[in-house]
């Protein structure tokens, strides 16, 4: 019985639809400076108020462009490309003005980006 319990469960956890979080893209701009001893990640991790390991959990989902042009999302959505997470936040000027807000590497500085140049952008969820 306990098998058919743990077999369900891991069935049901497979189904579950990614999820697609949000985070302040003003606290996104206030991180602009800040050091981050895990980079891109642990910059994400802070914002989602989640552990390192379960912001590093994140998958690609839609493209959203390139060269500098981007479709539309909610200000504070998560992006990036393999190997690397950033937040969008949509170059508003009630925040920071810029497009992206993330960090190049471990131990360094969260930093304000316009466009990621050719390299394709990516929404991601969990």
């Amino acid at each position: 019985m306990k098998l058919v319990a743990i077999i369900f469960a891991v069935f049901a956890l497979a189904i579950v639809p990614s999820r697609q979080d949000v985070v302040s893209a003003s606290d996104a701009c206030n991180a602009i400076g800040k050091f981050y001893e895990q980079g891109c990640s642990g910059l994400t991790s802070a914002l989602l108020g989640r552990s390192w390991k379960q912001a590093s959990a994140y998958r690609r989902g839609d493209a959203i462009g390139s060269y500098g042009r981007y479709r539309a999302l909610t200000p504070g959505t998560i992006v990036g490309f393999m190997g690397h997470v950033a937040v969008y936040t949509g170059r508003r000027r009630d925040t920071c003005n810029c497009m992206f807000v993330d960090v190049q590497g471990p131990r360094k500085h969260a930093r304000c980006l316009q466009t990621y140049g050719s390299q394709a952008v990516y929404e991601y969820s969990y």
